[in-house]
């Protein structure tokens, strides 16, 4: 019988058991607004599905620089791990009430990059006052999956009014 998940930390010592660790490669999708899955690990990769909130994927490796890859329910690539638990640590069928959204406080716009520095390639300019959904950052940048994929710095950004 073969398992479907794959063994790591797998040892083999003369005279010790044979001791297989694995760990699940079932997530679950814990952006409130979904998360879009790419054809490759690009933020200008062409986008294959938007997956909602609660929906299980399966990935094929931890991934590197924040791209995770999927086998299912579509192939492709996520960005913004900090957006997956696992199957089996969340059992919520309603999102949580937490607020990803920010405004743009920014006059000339907020400027969404391919990474998160001033130095890589523009993705796009949210006007000021409009709506983008972003993940949790570091170093004064946040991710951002609405309405483009990039990078922006948070100083720009304000909470999104409640709505009713």
């Amino acid at each position: 019988m073969q398992s479907s998940t794959p063994a790591t930390g797998l040892q083999n010592h003369p005279g010790e058991n044979l001791l297989a660790q694995y760990t699940s490669s079932c997530r679950r999708i814990m952006a409130r607004n979904g998360l879009y899955v790419l054809q490759k690990p690009t933020v200008d990769s062409q986008v294959v599905a938007l997956l909602d909130y609660g929906t299980n994927v399966t990935i094929s490796d931890r991934g590197k620089n924040g791209w995770v890859p999927i086998t299912s329910p579509v192939n492709g690539y996520i960005l913004h791990t900090n957006f997956l638990s696992s199957c089996q640590a969340s059992k919520a069928a309603t999102p949580p009430e937490l607020n990803f959204c920010r405004k743009v406080a920014a006059d000339g716009g907020l400027v969404v990059r391919t990474a998160p520095s001033n130095n890589s390639v523009r993705v796009g300019v949210v006007p000021n006052g409009g709506n983008v959904v972003i993940a949790r950052g570091e170093n004064g940048w946040v991710p951002i999956s609405s309405p483009f994929m990039g990078y922006a710095q948070s100083r720009y950004l304000a909470y999104c009014p409640k709505t009713p």
